[in-house]
């Protein structure tokens, strides 16, 4: 008996990205995608694994006092030296608006230099081997990765850490 030879290959729009992917992540499933081991600047992606690693090393009950070390150039600045606020509205601020301020804040909460060895740390562990992270927030364009790397950590964050997720699709 001869094997099941149905290819699905979906239609693909004329995209103007120079790479692209189309995935399922709980069934490991590319359904279309451009190159995927290129490494290229990830920009606000990188906002991804700052959620992640806050979620993981910080009690996202607690609240924190914004420093002025923390402030960045923001278009829409949401946060005030020495104003109080929860690390929930943090990542809420993070994901909903890629708010760099936010960014700044959260990985001052361990240290910056720590929290970004954290991030690159954590990308081994999921065998991102080509991605390195060398600010928080994805100004920086050091911030590189490549669409392969990208998948496993949705893959990650989809089984172990899905309220990330949730936070960006419940946005009002």
């Amino acid at each position: 008996m001869a094997g099941d030879t149905f290819l699905y290959e979906p239609t693909v729009p004329n995209l103007a990205a120079p790479q692209y992917l189309l995935a399922d992540v709980e069934s490991n499933t590319i359904l279309a995608a451009s190159d995927l081991s290129t490494p290229a600047p990830i920009a606000s992606v990188t906002k991804l694994m700052t959620a992640l690693i806050a979620a993981e090393y910080i009690n996202l009950d607690q609240r924190v006092t914004v420093g002025s070390s923390t402030l960045v150039q923001s278009i829409v600045p949401r946060l005030r030296d020495r104003m109080s606020v929860s690390m929930y509205s943090l990542l809420q601020l993070l994901l909903v608006e890629s708010s760099n301020e936010a960014a700044e804040v959260i990985a001052a909460q361990l240290g910056r230099e720590r929290f970004i060895a954290l991030m690159n740390q954590k990308a081994r562990s999921l065998g991102m081997n080509t991605t390195t992270f060398t600010d928080p927030s994805g100004l920086d364009a050091g911030n590189v990765s490549t669409l392969r790397d990208l998948l496993r950590l949705g893959q990650y964050i989809h089984s172990n850490r899905s309220f990330i997720w949730e936070l960006t699709a419940n946005a009002d």
